[in-house]
Parts: C-alpha cells; sequence; structure tokens
C-alpha cells in the first residue's frame, strides 16, 4: 500500500499511527498521545514553571500596564539569578574533590532520604558521583567512595532520589539499604 511506506517512516512508537481503514490516509492520535511518545517520562513541573512566570507577567501586565511588567520581570530574572548562582557554586564546590569521592560514606548515607534532588545530593556528598549506569537511562546510578573502601550507591528517577544504599568494606557487616 502507498501509505504503509510514509507510516514506517514517521512512527515514533508502535500506535502513534494507525492506518485508517475508510481512507488512504495516516490516522494521528491526540498531541498527548504523541508527545508522550517522544518522551516517555513526561515531567510536568519543567512545564508548569514557564507557564506560571508567564502568566505572572501577563497578569502583572493587564493590571499595573509597564510598570507592573517591569517590577515582575525583575523579580522573575532576580530569581532565575538566585537559582543559577546556587547552582554554580554548588557545582563549583563539587568539582575541588576528586569524583565519586566523599569523606565518609556512613555519614553521607545517613543524611539521605527520598526524594532529594541531585543537587542536594551534590551539596551533602561535596563532590560529583561517578555514574555506573548507561548514558541517558533512567534511574541514573551514581557511587560515592570514601577511603576506607565503602561506597554508597544512589538511584536517582528523573533528578530525584529513588533509592539509595550503602556497601561497607569489611566482610563483617552487610549492605546497609535504604528507601
Amino acid at each position: 500500500m502507498r501509505s504503509s511506506a510514509w507510516m514506517k517512516r514517521w512512527r515514533c512508537c508502535g500506535n502513534l499511527i494507525e492506518h485508517s481503514f475508510f481512507l488512504a490516509l495516516p490516522q494521528v492520535h491526540l498531541w498527548s498521545d504523541r508527545f508522550k511518545c517522544q518522551n516517555e517520562a513526561m515531567n510536568w513541573r519543567t512545564l508548569w514553571i514557564p507557564l506560571a512566570l508567564a502568566g505572572l507577567l501577563y497578569l502583572s501586565f493587564r493590571a499595573f500596564g509597564w510598570w507592573g511588567f517591569s517590577l515582575a520581570a525583575s523579580g522573575i530574572v532576580f530569581w532565575l539569578l538566585q537559582h543559577t548562582s546556587r547552582l554554580l557554586m554548588s557545582l563549583q564546590r563539587a568539582a575541588d574533590l576528586p569524583l565519586g569521592h566523599v569523606p565518609n560514606a556512613v555519614m553521607f548515607h545517613a543524611q539521605l532520604h527520598n526524594g532529594l534532588r541531585l543537587l542536594q545530593v551534590l551539596s551533602l556528598a561535596g563532590s560529583l558521583g561517578r555514574l555506573v549506569s548507561a548514558q541517558g537511562q533512567q534511574p541514573e546510578v551514581f557511587v560515592w567512595q570514601d577511603a576506607q573502601g565503602s561506597e554508597v550507591r544512589c538511584s536517582f528517577q528523573e533528578g530525584r532520589l529513588l533509592e539509595w544504599a550503602l556497601s561497607r568494606s569489611s566482610e563483617s557487616e552487610g549492605p546497609l539499604a535504604g528507601a
């Protein structure tokens, strides 16, 4: 059939494009299905923050004109600069130590809890973790190790701490798990 080559070329997922039996044209599903296909794990937090900021700009313009717009825009720029500065300072502090090194793995393990962001874990560790999982694969697994050989293995799902485990170097004590 003529449209089968087109369907194979533009297929993103198995059920995105189906052949219509009534027409010789491919039928595309809802936009949300198409977007879900491109990014299987859609993170709505990345979408609602810019929309909320745009809504704030619009409402401030409607209420106070250009004066309100400029005040809201200054506040948003200040907020973005604060977060960028925090991110860069954390990464600068983490870059000083060797990759995947912590002073004490047991104390680092004790400070972890469910839902921590990767940036917060980097601040607690003081160094960047050594990536163990494949690049871009979810969950991402990072390992930190101390001088005694104990290591903490942390799994992150979309940037949030999912589970973690402490493996001690001595054979007498078994691994301690969290989550």
